[in-house]
């Protein structure tokens, strides 16, 4: 008995499934990418303390009710001018000025006035393992 086997045709079958790759991952890009905005948006949320003001408080624009960070974190996912896709998540229309100020703290005639929280810091290490398993899984969905 005699077998023939033309490994040239394996080499091109696998090569052309290695091409396939890139597409199969971006096409499945946008779907991930928002999974792992919400991922940095939750633990966002986790990191922020409501603040003790209290409901009856105005917003710096005089609007009521007094609008929370820990409330007002939002994420979008869009495309850049290249083409590619990024995720943004920050504060809202009422808070989002402040997320610099509770992030980094503030010093005030050589004394800290506000203590550094580094929320996001932490918020993206505490999404670090998640992400990777998008990532992982997206990559596996690909294959």
């Amino acid at each position: 008995m005699k077998a023939d086997l033309n490994w040239n045709n394996c080499f091109f079958e696998i090569s052309d499934l290695i091409g396939m790759i890139p597409d199969s991952i971006a096409d499945n890009e946008e779907e991930s990418l928002v999974e792992m905005a919400v991922v940095v948006k939750n633990n966002v949320e986790n990191r922020l303390d409501r603040s003790k003001l209290d409901d009856t408080a105005k917003n710096y624009d005089g609007s009521k009710p007094y609008k929370h960070m820990k409330d007002d974190v939002k994420y979008t996912v869009k495309r850049d001018k290249s083409g590619g896709l990024y995720a943004k998540i920050q504060g809202g229309k009422n808070t989002g000025y402040k997320w610099r100020f509770l992030n980094d703290g503030t010093v005030r005639n050589g004394k800290i006035h506000t203590r550094a929280t580094h929320f996001i810091d932490h918020a993206l290490s505490d999404s670090s393992h998640d992400v990777d398993n998008i990532i992982n899984r997206t990559i596996n969905k690909s294959i």
